[in-house]
């Protein structure tokens, strides 16, 4: 009988996080099609540089986990699309930050307020410490795949 039981709750939770995999997907699908004139990867660039503000290339490298070669052809597209511009040093030109550009700041708003709209439903119907809870069982659930899964 617990198997059975281990296994429905198994079912429930694959089921649950499907649907709101998908629901995030379309999130991103909306944004690539409202840009439409940027890649899966290059969305995620413009939104970890607007995430994290200045970054170096090797950052955003280990973020998209590819080569800084692959990162830099990206990156300048985004810079000829006006996503993202390079900031050099004045003490040290070999010293290069990328930013978002004007186009870079209007999506990673538009991603970010989506986004936002979406935790807000997600949220709504839940207490005050319902809500704490549901977001402290997803950190342990993530921290707990990052440690045990090898994509982790």
């Amino acid at each position: 009988m617990e198997a059975n039981n281990s296994r429905d709750k198994a079912n429930r939770l694959v089921e649950a996080m499907g649907r709101l995999i998908v629901m995030m997907q379309e999130v991103n699908d909306t944004c690539l099609r409202l840009s439409e004139d940027i890649s899966k990867k290059e969305l995620m660039i413009v939104s970890y540089v607007g995430d994290n503000g200045k970054v170096i290339m090797r950052e955003i490298a280990n973020y998209m986990k590819i080569p800084v070669s692959t990162t830099t052809g990206l990156v300048d597209k985004l810079v000829q699309k006006n996503y993202l511009q390079r900031q050099y040093s004045e003490s040290d030109r070999r010293s290069i930050s990328i930013v978002l550009d004007e186009l870079g700041v209007q999506t990673h708003r538009m991603m970010s307020d989506m986004k936002s709209e979406m935790a807000n439903k997600i949220l709504n119907d839940l207490e005050d410490y319902e809500a704490n809870n549901f977001i402290n069982m997803l950190e342990k659930v993530t921290n707990n795949l990052h440690k045990y899964l090898p994509f982790g």
